[in-house]
């Protein structure tokens, strides 16, 4: 085996001497193939597979949500949490947390920095079995009213911000503008339980959080619970005891617990990840599973022409005493030399990929913590996909190879013997075709949702335009709420200040950017005299935007009619845009007209003041919805954007840092983008899609060209001296040239319209990610289709060439 083994690398390296360029591209997409499988499975492997640091048999914990009339898992409200906790039997603990991080304030002196908290019960650490780095973690205490506000922070923060110095702990800080202790780290690893990256953690019931949020109503749903079994108790048992306890609370609070049921489930460490992400992660890894397909079928259709060229060789071998099981064995060998090179380099752009991957972290609207370094079981992933990608491109070549008579082959003319054409190599060459077609098809279709988006006109200037993303609640202001800072006087001085810097055109407030992937609602809509197909006639819904005066001319939204808002008012009035005239009041004057903020009994009459013009209101390319705008103080909203428009494009958060330092240096700047960039992030699921799909299919497109060269090749070759005796008989160069030309085109044909089968079926999976794009496209089916006509062309045109130019005497004297 050894001897077998050193025969295999020498012939590796014969090969790679002979034909560098064909053995180089192949070992290269291999390596990418291979690359990029393993990329995606560690993403896979750092969200489901690897065990959290800092946590205790993590096979104990459980996750305790809700589920309401067969919905999916869900939050529960603080109350029922609470009572839940209360009555339960089978756990030795049971915490709540909140499942994505919130912006926090954070400011020990100077400028305060935003950081990432989550607000959790005091006995989270304790139900998880972590320990601390340094200090302790929340004490019953800490939780009570009037005693001293406490926090925790991760070892990462605490490394990052003070330098893992111990006087850290115990030290008094300032978050969300209130005094409050670091009274611990935790471990070292430990960034959250659902790998969203928290650098600090409260407690629910103080006050850094519950003005926030209105905890203690039982329909406000915000939480979810994680508990510890006890020893001896499985899930269903858990499950029966939390049905038993829902039962009873749906019958003491039937208002707000209705056909709910606390529901228990095992433990996972990245809920936040929807159905939707799992697909188009699924997505990726089956465009790299492609390729590899794809890179296994040329080096299976390099294997079979070699086998064929070396039938002599292997029916010598087994002439003299070879076994046919050493043969193969020998044969694989020589294939698994070119996965073995590729598997190096694949390595190498696995561990690029990686930080580049890493890197991209934050397109985000939150920051993840997962580790994506490489460990045992990445590694077996890398070692298996080698070895079985290995024995499926050489196996099946080696054990065709073999099948030769040792007595026919020596008796046999090596000039007739060589040539047969292959049906599996065939196969193989339509098979990387459709392949092909298919990745490029998904590429063209993203691409095509890219462009159709970024050619639509969003309704405003995206030219110089900043959005900053500014939150009250975190920096000590609450309008009414008691204790906190008034709101109006510093939104006034913050405009004027900003807008009085000498770059800036003007600068504005609002509750919402557009495209920004979500929408905010307040009230429904009760327009009289509106008929309605539903038992509430007149009731409508409106995605709703809060703004200052001045907004419009910031954004450069055309007022088509009406007026903007003044700065006196404060309610009763709104700027509908153009879908919510047309729909609401189609072929009437909106302006001027009056409806009902909820319902008509509560008296909230708002008139229509102005129609302005549609934005796309949730993602670049997706229509307009209804859209309402109302005065910015009407509604106590925690976050507010600046909307800053400079006249030559420079960023204002250098000079809007030291203005917020002089007014309140509790007031941190939450997040920056540009406009542009906005819209940009709106689109990063279909990029990304699109970046992925036309590069493998890119690749598939030269390997699949390759196929068919070397079938073209193979044939011309093999078929000199034919070629020769026609073209002596009279033969022209065009039948020649058709002659040769017939069996690459034809195998193309015949695996575009096997692509075409499939992707007409696969693309309508993607159907959600396109905008304004059908997934069976005809241009870019017809494109793609065209493209691997042009590269068969391309492909079968050289060999065909050289068959036009053989001499007939040349030819015939190999006789």
């Amino acid at each position: 085996m050894y001897e077998d083994a050193r025969h295999a690398f020498r012939f590796f390296l014969k090969t790679l001497r002979n034909e560098f360029g064909t053995t180089f591209v192949i070992v290269l997409t291999l390596a990418l193939a291979i690359s990029a499988n393993t990329v995606i499975f560690s993403f896979i492997n750092a969200l489901l597979l690897k065990q959290q640091p800092g946590l205790e048999r993590p096979e104990e914990l459980v996750d305790v949500g809700g589920m309401r009339g067969g919905s999916s898992f869900d939050q529960l409200s603080f109350p029922n949490f609470f009572d839940l906790q209360k009555a339960s039997q089978v756990f030795t603990g049971l915490a709540a947390y909140i499942e994505t991080p919130r912006s926090m304030s954070f400011r020990t002196s100077g400028h305060a920095e935003r950081v990432w908290g989550v607000p959790v019960t005091g006995n989270l650490f304790t139900v998880l079995g972590a320990k601390p780095a340094a200090g302790r973690f929340f004490a019953p205490e800490d939780e009570q009213p009037g005693h001293g506000l406490a926090a925790v922070i991760s070892y990462s923060f605490w490394e990052r911000r003070f330098g893992r110095e111990p006087s850290a702990v115990g030290q008094q800080v300032f978050v969300n503008a209130r005094p409050v202790t670091i009274v611990g780290v935790a471990p070292k690893g430990f960034e959250g339980i659902n790998y969203t990256r928290t650098d600090i953690w409260t407690t629910v019931v103080t006050e850094v959080f519950h003005t926030q949020e209105d905890v203690f109503n039982r329909g406000n749903t915000f939480v979810f619970g994680i508990g510890r079994l006890k020893p001896g108790i499985s899930i269903e048992q858990a499950q029966a005891e939390m049905s038993l306890v829902s039962a009873r609370l749906e019958k003491e609070y039937p208002a707000d617990n209705k056909d709910l049921v606390a529901r228990v489930v095992p433990h996972t460490p990245f809920a936040v990840l929807e159905n939707g992400h799992y697909g188009y992660i699924g997505m990726l890894f089956a465009m790299a599973l492609l390729v590899l397909l794809i890179a296994c079928a040329n080096v299976s259709g390099v294997c079979l022409a070699r086998s064929t060229v070396r039938a002599r060789e292997v029916a010598v071998r087994l002439a003299i005493g070879a076994s046919r099981l050493r043969v193969i064995a020998q044969l694989t060998m020589e294939t698994a030399a070119l996965f073995v090179a590729a598997g190096l380099l694949a390595v190498l752009l696995a561990l690029w990929l990686n930080d580049l991957v890493s890197n991209l972290q934050f397109l985000l609207p939150f920051p993840i913590a997962i580790d994506l370094a490489p460990d045992a079981r990445v590694a077996g992933f890398m070692l298996s996909l080698i070895v079985l990608a290995g024995l499926c491109a050489g196996l099946i070549p080696a054990i065709y190879a073999t099948r030769v008579s040792p007595a026919s082959a020596m008796k046999e003319d090596p000039a007739s013997f060589v040539f047969r054409p292959s049906l599996l190599r065939r196969a193989l060459v339509v098979a990387q075709v459709a392949i092909s077609l298919l990745l490029l098809v998904t590429g063209g279709l993203f691409s095509r949702a890219v462009s159709f988006a970024g050619s639509m006109d969003p309704g405003l200037d995206a030219n110089n335009l900043e959005a900053i993303s500014l939150n009250w609640f975190i920096s000590g202001y609450g309008g009414s709420v008691s204790g906190n800072l008034p709101l109006e006087p510093f939104e006034k001085m913050l405009l004027q200040r900003v807008s009085s810097l000498p770059y800036v055109d003007s600068a504005s407030l609002s509750v919402d950017v557009p495209m920004d992937g979500t929408a905010v609602g307040f009230d429904v809509m009760t327009i009289p005299d509106l008929r309605g197909d539903d038992d509430r006639q007149g009731v409508r819904n409106a995605d709703w935007n809060l703004v200052s005066p001045g907004y419009f001319k910031t954004m450069r939204i055309s007022l088509l009619r009406g007026r903007d808002f003044a700065e006196s008012e404060r309610g009763g009035v709104a700027i509908i845009n153009e879908t919510m005239a047309r729909r609401y009041w189609p072929g009437q004057d909106p302006l001027g007209r009056r409806f009902y903020r909820g319902a008509v009994s509560e008296g909230n009459v708002t008139e229509v003041i102005g129609i302005a013009r549609d934005t796309n209101t949730r993602y670049v390319g997706l229509p307009a919805e209804p859209m309402l705008y109302a005065p910015l103080t009407q509604y106590s909203w925690p976050q507010h954007y600046l909307m800053v428009r400079t006249t030559d494009g420079r960023s204002v958060v250098p000079d809007l840092r030291r203005i917020l330092l002089e007014i309140n240096p509790n007031f941190p700047i939450v997040s920056v983008q540009s406009m542009k960039d906005l819209i940009g992030i709106g689109l990063l699921q279909q990029r990304v899609g699109a970046w992925v799909a036309t590069i493998m299919g890119t690749v598939g497109l030269i390997l699949a060209s390759l196929g068919i060269y070397g079938v073209t090749a193979f044939s011309v070759s093999r078929r000199t001296r034919e070629i020769g005796i026609r073209t002596a008989l009279g033969a022209r160069p065009m039948h020649i040239l058709s002659f040769a030309f017939r069996e690459g085109v034809m195998l193309a044909l015949a695996g575009i319209a096997l692509g075409w089968v499939v992707a007409f079926g696969l693309t309508r999976l993607i159907a959600s990610f396109l905008f304004g794009v059908s997934p069976t496209d005809a241009f870019s089916f017809g494109l793609t289709s065209a493209l691997l006509l042009a590269m068969t062309l391309l492909a079968t045109w050289i060999p065909a060439r050289r068959a036009v130019r053989v001499d007939p005497m040349e030819a015939l004297r190999c006789e």
